[in-house]
């Protein structure tokens, strides 16, 4: 499996490719959670306090990521208690790169337009990752 930035650049660069990865639930979490205002995490908006890790490849941190977005349901539940949802949160922070960290705080901010100007709810709805319901969102 590609890392997560791997997969965010190639549908960057072609919004279609997206299409590769219709069944990879995680990825799913990920982009409702990034892109659908339904799904933003309850989260203090801006940079997180965390100590950045050393880890400089992806490869290391590849299923320390996946990991994180397969809880990203668990961090949406309205009955979690606000401050495990921030230490589960900088957690994962802590544990993957500085690349990796800049991804997960633009998709707690929802302005992953920032790092991937060319994935957008809009786009994503055009290529059917999305309902057409969802660009209302």
């Amino acid at each position: 499996m590609d890392t997560l930035r791997e997969i965010l650049r190639d549908v960057n660069a072609d919004i279609n490719n997206i299409k590769q990865h219709q069944g990879n639930n995680y990825l799913r979490n990920f982009m409702q959670v990034a892109y659908l205002k339904s799904h933003k995490l309850e989260l203090p908006e801006g940079e997180a306090p965390f100590t950045p890790s050393n880890i400089e490849s992806e490869v290391q941190t590849k299923g320390v990521m996946w990991q994180f977005l397969k809880k990203l349901d668990t961090l949406r539940r309205k009955d979690l208690h606000p401050l495990k949802r921030e230490v589960m949160y900088i957690d994962a922070l802590e544990n993957v790169t500085k690349q990796e960290a800049e991804v997960l705080t633009c998709m707690k901010d929802q302005v992953m337009h920032l790092l991937y100007p060319n994935v957008t709810v809009d786009a994503l709805v055009e290529v059917g990752y999305f309902p057409a319901s969802f660009r209302e969102q």
